[in-house]
C-alpha cells in the first residue's frame, strides 16, 4: 500500500513535468501540489491533527496531492476546482476542497459562489499547498483550532481599495449555506460535520514590506461521531452505554495576524482566540540566504474555559532549501510540550489520556508545485 501511494505521487510529478510542454489556451489553466516526508517523534502518542505522528516513522503522515483547474471564459468570469488528496484522505478517494464561479461586476469587486476555502488565517488560502509556505506544516496552535475545518458552501466578496501607491485595503464578507461534510477526523476520531450558519468579515491591509489581517466569524455547527462511542461509564470507568455522540458548537471566533520583510528576515505572528475557548499563537522568524532559508517558530496556548483549561509550548528550528523556483526540501526539529492535563496539539482519541505530554519530533520532506 505505502508503495503505490509513493509510486502515485512520483507518476503526478512526472506527469506534471511531461505537460509543461504543452500550451494551453488563453481561458484555460491547470496546476498542481505535492508533499511526502518522512516523520518521527520520540513519544508513542499521536501528534499534530490527521498526521497523528507517533515513535514509528511515518512516510504517508504528511502526504498531500492535489490538481486544480482555472477557466476564464471573459475578462469578468472565472471559475476555478480544486481536487485534494488530503493527510487524512486515501489516494483513492481525494476531496473535492473547492468548486466555485466568480464574477467581477466592477472594477476591484469580486463576488465567487460555491465551495469555497475558509479564510480564517494568513495561509488558509494555500493550506494544503506546502510549496506555499516555509515550514514542514503550518504552526498548529493556529491551525488545528478549525479541527480541520477548511471549507464551507456559500458567497464571499471581495472589494479593493488603494489607498495610496504603497498601500491597499481589502474587505471580505463572507456567509455559508447550509453545508455538510463527512468523515472529518479531530483527534483520531471520526465526524460528521453539519454546518448550520457561518458568516464572517476578513479585513487585510498590505504594503510593499508588511502584512496584516483581521478575520471574525460566527458559526453553529453539530458534529457527530461516525462510530459508537462510549457514552456512559460505571464507578470503575467502563463503559456500559455505546451510541454515537452529538456536539453541538457555537463559535465566535477571532483571528489576526502580521507578516513583515526587513532586509533578508521575514517576521510572521499569528494568533486566535473563540468564545469560551483558549487563545492560541506562533511567532516565526526566517532568514533568507540565497536558496536557504533556515527559520525558527515559538507557538504557544493558554486560557480556555474553566475545567478544560490549555496551556503548552512548542520551538520548532528548521531550514527550507529551494532546489528549483517549484521544488524544496524541508528538515525540522520540532520540541513540544503540554502543561498539567492540558492535550496542546496531540491527538490521542478520548479518554486515553497519555503519561507523556512532550515530544519531540523529527521531519525530512519534499514540496512540489507546478503551473500551466
Amino acid at each position: 500500500m505505502y508503495c503505490l501511494k509513493y509510486i502515485s505521487t512520483a507518476l503526478l510529478l512526472l506527469s506534471s513535468l511531461a505537460v509543461k510542454a504543452v500550451e494551453l489556451p488563453d481561458w484555460l489553466a491547470f496546476s498542481g501540489f505535492a508533499s511526502v516526508a518522512a516523520a518521527k517523534s520520540d513519544n508513542d502518542t499521536p501528534y499534530y491533527y490527521t498526521r497523528n505522528i507517533t515513535d514509528d516513522w511515518c512516510f504517508d503522515c504528511d502526504t498531500i496531492v492535489g490538481l486544480q483547474a482555472d477557466i476564464f471564459p471573459t475578462d469578468w468570469l472565472h471559475a476555478s476546482a480544486q481536487l485534494v488528496k488530503r493527510p487524512s484522505d486515501n489516494f483513492s478517494d481525494p476531496d473535492l476542497e473547492w468548486a466555485y464561479i466568480s464574477v467581477e461586476p466592477i472594477a476591484d469587486l469580486k463576488i465567487r459562489a460555491g465551495r469555497l476555502r475558509s479564510p480564517t488565517f494568513m495561509y488558509s488560502q494555500v493550506v494544503f499547498v506546502n510549496q506555499a509556505y516555509p515550514w514542514v506544516r503550518l504552526p498548529a496552535e493556529v491551525y488545528d483550532t478549525t479541527g480541520g475545518f477548511t471549507r464551507y458552501d456559500g458567497i464571499d466578496g471581495y472589494y479593493t481599495w488603494v489607498l495610496n501607491d504603497s498601500l491597499l485595503l481589502q474587505v471580505q464578507p463572507y456567509a455559508a449555506f447550509k453545508t455538510s461534510i463527512d468523515d472529518n477526523e479531530i483527534n483520531n476520531t471520526y465526524y460528521d460535520v453539519d454546518l448550520k450558519e457561518l458568516y464572517g468579515l476578513r479585513l487585510d491591509l498590505e504594503s510593499d514590506v508588511w502584512s496584516v489581517y483581521l478575520n471574525y466569524f460566527e458559526a453553529r455547527l453539530d458534529i457527530t461521531t461516525v462510530d459508537d462511542v462510549p457514552l456512559e461509564v460505571n464507578e470503575f470507568d467502563v463503559p456500559i452505554r455505546f451510541g454515537k455522540r452529538t456536539v453541538p458548537i457555537d463559535s465566535k471566533t477571532w483571528s489576526y495576524g502580521l507578516k513583515y520583510d526587513w532586509d533578508d528576515f521575514t517576521f510572521v505572528f499569528e494568533g486566535t482566540t473563540s468564545k469560551d475557548s483558549y487563545w492560541g499563537g506562533y511567532l516565526s522568524v526566517l532568514y533568507h540566504y540565497d536558496d536557504w532559508t533556515p527559520y525558527v517558530v515559538y507557538g504557544k496556548r493558554t486560557g480556555g474555559e474553566e475545567g478544560s483549561k490549555e496551556h503548552s509550548d512548542s520551538f520548532s528550528l528548521g531550514t527550507r532549501y529551494d532546489i528549483l523556483p517549484n521544488l524544496a526540501a524541508v528538515a525540522e526539529w520540532h520540541y513540544t510540550k503540554a502543561k498539567g492535563d492540558s492535550r496542546g496539539s496531540f491527538t490521542y482519541p478520548r479518554g486515553q489520556e497519555p503519561d507523556d505530554r512532550s515530544a519531540n519530533i523529527f521531519t525530512l520532506g519534499l514540496n512540489y508545485s507546478f503551473n500551466l
